[in-house]
C-alpha cells in the first residue's frame, strides 16, 4: 500500500511516496530500479540527524548506494531557506548525496513556493520503470485526510518508521499512518517538468 511520511518519518514503498504538509520541511525521495525509499526532514538544522538515521535505517533494510538511480528533493525554497535559494537547496542536496555513501548522480526537486501554499503541500512522488517519478502536488488546504489506519509499524510495518532522537535506540513506533489523501478541488496536480523541476548533476 502506499506510504504517508509524517515529520520525521521514512519509509519505502514499491510504487508511491506522499509527504503531507510540506512548508518548512522536505520531502526527500531516493529511487531504485524496484521502489522508492523517503524520509520527512523538518527544519535544515534538524534535517541532517534525521537524514543519517534515515540511511542507517534504509541500509539495515538493503538499500545500497549503488542501487539508487536518481534523488529527489521537494520544498518550499523560500520558507526553508529565506534566500540564496537556489544555492541552499543544491548545497543541501549535494549533503544528502554525500551521506548516501558519496552517491552522484541526478538530482531533482520542486520549489512548491510557485504556488503560494498558506498551510504547506502535499507532495506525492511515484515509481516507473522508465524515466523520472512522476511529481503530484496540491495545496494542503485544498486536501483532506481519507480516515486512520492504526499500525504498529514496530511491529506490523518495518517499511515506516518514526525518528526520534531523545529516546533510546533513535525510533519510536509510529501508532498510526494516513492511509489515503483526497483533494477537494479535483485531482492532484502534475508538476510540469519541463518548467518547474529543477535537475543537477551531483
Amino acid at each position: 500500500m502506499p506510504v504517508f511520511l509524517d515529520e520525521d518519518m521514512m519509509g519505502r514503498d514499491a510504487a508511491t511516496i506522499g509527504f503531507p504538509h510540506l512548508l518548512l520541511c522536505m520531502g526527500f525521495v531516493a529511487r531504485t530500479n524496484n521502489d522508492l525509499w523517503g524520509v520527512h526532514m523538518v527544519t535544515p538544522a534538524s534535517s541532517q540527524a534525521t537524514f543519517a538515521a534515515f540511511w542507517h535505517w534504509a541500509q539495515g533494510r538493503g538499500l545500497a548506494t549503488a542501487a539508487i538511480t536518481e534523488i529527489y528533493g521537494c520544498c518550499n525554497r523560500k520558507i526553508r531557506y529565506g534566500q540564496g535559494i537556489l544555492a541552499a537547496w543544491a548545497g543541501e542536496m549535494q549533503w544528502f548525496a554525500n551521506t548516501l555513501g558519496n552517491w552522484h548522480g541526478q538530482a531533482h526537486g520542486f520549489d512548491t513556493s510557485i504556488i503560494d501554499p498558506r498551510d504547506g503541500t502535499y507532495v506525492e512522488y511515484q515509481w516507473r520503470l522508465a524515466g523520472l517519478c512522476r511529481i503530484f502536488y496540491k495545496r494542503d488546504e485544498e486536501t483532506v485526510q481519507t480516515g486512520l489506519s492504526q499500525q504498529l509499524a514496530a511491529n506490523h510495518s518495518p517499511d515506516i518508521q518514526k525518528y526520534s532522537p531523545t529516546i533510546a535506540g533513535g525510533f519510536s513506533p509510529v501508532l498510526f499512518a494516513k492511509p489515503g489523501i483526497s483533494s477537494q478541488a479535483g485531482a492532484l496536480d502534475e508538476v510540469n517538468y519541463a518548467q518547474r523541476l529543477t535537475t543537477i548533476r551531483l
